[in-house]
């Protein structure tokens, strides 16, 4: 056994007294952050709840105003939310603005039975035209000129007009079979063009939105003109 001189002990009495120190600051420190956080999670509303009413906030102040206008500071407090909890839901504003208005827009309807092909094709860009209008406006065109071509510019199509488009392309193919459509015409383009005559449409009042859409379907139907429906304001 060592025996320690006077100097020794004292050192080790120091070098205990500062390790038992150390211990209770960070305990200390520990106990505070635990506190904290079960305050946080007591104040704070739930991740589903909040998501909802920041969606809701950031999709209207986008409507009456512009995608511009949709600042986080403005969304917080329409929301009545922190800054931080959006960020904590959302990597981004721009991720959050993309959320927000893949939440307005509506998806197709199932398919109807027993009409042509191409007065089908006609109403469901009509119908897209119809959904666009009552919800996002002109905030789709404005966002994804926003965006800088992408996987973000990506993000906002497929969560969007991807839905749009899978149901019109298949309207197209079974269109295609019945000779329904020209075939001068490839197929991912005739589809495009319809939803760019829809986006456009949108902003456009209804008699010439309907308009543009007889326009485009005349160019891609075997009937002149296919039975058209009106765009509702």
């Amino acid at each position: 056994m060592t025996v320690q001189s006077p100097r020794q002990q004292t050192a080790a009495r120091s070098e205990r007294y500062e390790t038992a120190r150390e211990d209770s600051v960070m305990s200390n420190a520990r106990s505070s952050r635990s506190l904290n956080a079960d305050a946080d999670t007591c104040h704070a509303p739930s991740s589903d709840a909040a998501r909802g009413r920041i969606c809701t906030a950031t999709a209207a102040i986008c409507v009456e105003s512009s995608v511009a206008a949709a600042t986080m500071h403005a969304i917080a407090q329409r929301a009545q939310v922190s800054q931080a909890t959006m960020y904590r839901l959302w990597p981004s504003r721009t991720e959050l603005l993309i959320d927000a208005v893949a939440s307005l827009l509506a998806r197709p309807a199932p398919r109807p039975h027993g009409l042509a092909f191409d007065t089908e094709l006609a109403q469901t860009t009509i119908a897209l035209t119809e959904a666009l209008r009552r919800s996002v406006g002109s905030c789709y065109v404005e966002l994804h000129l926003h965006l800088s071509p992408g996987p973000l510019r990506r993000h906002l199509y497929n969560h969007t007009l991807l839905p749009w488009r899978h149901q019109m392309a298949q309207i197209w193919s079974d269109g295609l079979a019945a000779s329904q459509f020209t075939t001068d015409v490839e197929h991912s383009t005739a589809v495009d063009h319809l939803i760019t005559v829809a986006l456009v449409a949108t902003v456009a009042p209804p008699h010439a939105a309907a308009r543009h859409i007889s326009i485009a379907m005349t160019a891609l139907s075997r009937r002149h003109p296919p039975t058209l429906g009106s765009v509702r304001p």
